[in-house]
């Protein structure tokens, strides 16, 4: 967006610079500066003369042109590869039918209950660290060091396992491992 914007300035540059330069003229000097009769040319001998024919002169190419013709260049070849394979390969060509109607065996989603722990059962499922702050998932949970579980104080979080403090015991829970 930033080269288009640099161009842009440049040409207002540019165009104030040449109006600054050129004082103002009305739409009849235009007019007349456009539209000025030819003056005559006095004959010339056929072998010398030069041919100043616009539409015999070769036109000058833009740098503009040779990517638009590649490109069309490009499009039609692609054209007609695709149409190539569709007509070698007719089985591309059979048109599919989607039925708006649903399936004869449609399987409904099943949502499972979250399971219901026991009072001394503990299950660690997992641990996250993110930077001093540590976090472990037991029992479907959220627990950080220093909270209760089921009145025991989670006491330290490390990355593969949580202690928790009960009296004077220390319980340690392991993440358990996938299958």
């Amino acid at each position: 967006m930033s080269i288009i914007n640099d161009a842009l300035k440049k040409v207002q540059t540019n165009l104030v610079k040449k109006e600054q330069k050129e004082p103002p003229t009305n739409k009849v000097d235009i007019y007349a500066k456009l539209h000025k009769p030819r003056e005559p040319q006095p004959p010339q001998d056929p072998s010398t003369t030069v041919n100043t024919n616009p539409i015999l002169e070769k036109p000058e190419s833009s740098p503009v042109t040779l990517p638009i013709l590649i490109g069309a260049f490009t499009l039609i070849i692609g054209f007609l590869l695709a149409v190539l394979i569709f007509v070698s390969n007719p089985a591309l060509m059979k048109s599919k039918t989607v039925s708006s109607a649903p399936a004869a065996s449609t399987v409904e989603p099943t949502v499972t209950p979250p399971k219901v722990y026991g009072k001394d059962e503990f299950v660690l499922s997992g641990i996250m660290m993110m930077g001093d702050k540590r976090v472990a998932l037991i029992n479907n949970d959220i627990y950080e060091t220093g909270e209760t579980i089921q009145g025991r104080k989670i006491i330290n979080i490390t990355f593969d396992k949580v202690e928790l403090q009960d009296g004077q015991k220390i319980i340690e829970l392991s993440v358990r491992k996938s299958k």
